[in-house]
């Protein structure tokens, strides 16, 4: 049977260190990621059909998905904790960018700063996203809590994490510091290949690593 899942990061969790520890990897997937799952896995015995829609839809108009306003806020926030994390998670190696790029080579840098300055101008927790606008444009801009650009019809393609459980551990919620890190990790061919398949296709990749 069909269901949410938090699949498994493809490197090792202790392949940051020691700029990223191995507890602190491993508690952000297996607890915090998990949750949203479980809790998506819950609201699908009351909505079995969707984990048959993909996620980038339903985001883009949950009131016509949910009976009720508790169970549209509860898809969004879960569903919200769900992609981003998942997003997160590929958009990230241990060892960043070893190729050259299509979309991000010359414009990397900027992008980047935007993103940290972005990060640290979010008050409280959040997301800090390069994304596709309805322009085919690609802007930076961070959001509150789990919100994702689909939900202002927008294609996220990056996503930083800006919730003090991600970086309390190792940076003792200097943002900053964690900012500068998290940066030196981000595998820029996986968000051109993202960005790639979206204009080519139509196809947000993002949206079949969310169920089995």
């Amino acid at each position: 049977m069909t269901k949410f899942i938090a699949l498994e990061p493809s490197w090792d969790f202790n392949s940051f260190e020691p700029h990223i520890s191995e507890l602190a990897m491993f508690t952000h997937w297996n607890q915090l990621h998990k949750k949203y799952v479980n809790n998506l896995n819950d609201l699908a015995k009351k909505y079995p059909n969707i984990v048959k829609y993909r996620a980038s839809e339903v985001l883009r108009n949950p009131n016509s998905y949910f009976d009720s306003e508790d169970d549209k806020v509860k898809y969004v926030n879960n569903m919200g904790g769900h992609l981003c994390h998942t997003l997160f998670w590929y958009c990230i190696s241990p060892q960043g960018t070893t190729k050259t790029t299509r979309f991000f080579d010359t414009n990397r840098r900027d992008i980047e700063k935007h993103l940290k300055d972005e990060g640290l101008a979010r008050f409280g927790s959040g997301w800090s996203w390069l994304l596709l606008n309805g322009k085919n444009e690609l802007d930076c801009y961070s959001t509150q809590n789990h919100n994702t650009p689909f939900m202002r019809l927008q294609v996220p393609l990056l996503c930083i994490d800006l919730w003090e459980h991600a970086y309390y551990l190792d940076y003792l919620g200097a943002r900053k510091d964690w900012l500068d890190t998290i940066m030196k990790f981000v595998d820029w061919t996986k968000v051109d290949y993202i960005l790639t398949r979206y204009l080519n296709d139509g196809v947000y990749i993002i949206d079949d690593m969310l169920t089995n």
